[in-house]
């Protein structure tokens, strides 16, 4: 594969997959590159920003989020982006007042300094639209103290009316380990109530909308296996189990004993184990 330099608007050298030198600047022209439009010869093809990385896919991003929150990023603030010429200006300007760029020893010394610490996670969501999550880490007074003084209203992701949210789908807090599991609390994701109610209605209508005489199962599977799609977190995971155990109670009411239940509602879900790639 050829690789062509283009060069950043910090003055940077920045590789892609495609000749981007005869790319017309005008938006209705613009071609679509990887995963953001260019509208300039300038932006990279999978950055937002040329100083910033986006994480590789949901799970990642969800991921990341996690982490930070229990590294102690729990104040918060998001939104989303819809024009991506304007994701590089806002990065730059959250870094201009929280310092968000830092390298890994620049926010050691700010929080050996006493100052709030901030990381900016910007994704870009299957809709087109750029995710962003302002985090911020320190002690509640010097944190909201700074944001104030920038009109950024901030929730804490460890009060029930401050959690952590991915769009309106995932909602992180932490939960209570099992003994064998260590004990003590861990954040996990769940899915929003509105989110886990619309899974298990329609598990359960379908699972009880076949009969003993009709046995086509696809629109039931095909639920399934979105539901299955979903990142198994751990609080994802207990509320895909219980959705799925519903709909199997529904069906061997519905269809007694003559007819199977599909194999794909039984089967165990898979179980998130180790760390995911954040970033490519």
């Amino acid at each position: 594969m050829d690789l062509h330099m283009v060069s950043a608007p910090d003055g940077a050298r920045l590789f892609c997959n495609q000749d981007v030198s005869a790319f017309s600047p005008e938006p209705d022209r613009s071609p679509w590159f990887g995963s953001i439009q260019v509208m300039d010869p300038t932006v990279f093809l999978h950055l937002p920003h040329p100083r910033l990385r986006a994480p590789r896919n949901r799970s990642a991003c969800l991921w990341h989020l996690l982490n930070l929150a229990s590294r102690g990023h729990r104040f918060h603030t998001s939104g989303v982006i819809h024009d991506v010429r304007k994701v590089p200006g806002f990065v730059d300007k959250m870094h201009v007042r929280y310092g968000v760029l830092l390298s890994p020893s620049g926010q050691r010394k700010r929080r050996a300094s006493g100052y709030p610490t901030a990381r900016l996670v910007v994704y870009r969501d299957w809709d087109g639209g750029w995710c962003w999550w302002l985090l911020f880490a320190g002690p509640e007074a010097r944190v909201r103290a700074l944001t104030n003084a920038h009109r950024e209203a901030v929730q804490d992701a460890e009060r029930t009316d401050g959690r952590l949210r991915f769009r309106d789908e995932y909602m992180l807090r932490p939960r209570q380990r099992p003994r064998e599991q260590g004990g003590g609390r861990a954040w996990t994701w769940f899915m929003t109530r509105k989110v886990q109610q619309a899974v298990e209605r329609e598990l359960v209508a379908l699972a009880a909308g076949h009969g003993q005489r009709r046995e086509r199962t696809d629109d039931l599977l095909a639920a399934v296996r979105r539901l299955r799609q979903r990142p198994m977190f751990g609080g994802v995971r207990n509320q895909a189990s219980h959705a799925l155990l519903r709909a199997s109670r529904v069906w061997h009411k519905t269809h007694g004993t003559d007819v199977p239940l599909p194999r794909e509602v039984y089967e165990p879900l898979a179980w998130f184990n180790g760390r995911i790639r954040i970033f490519e």
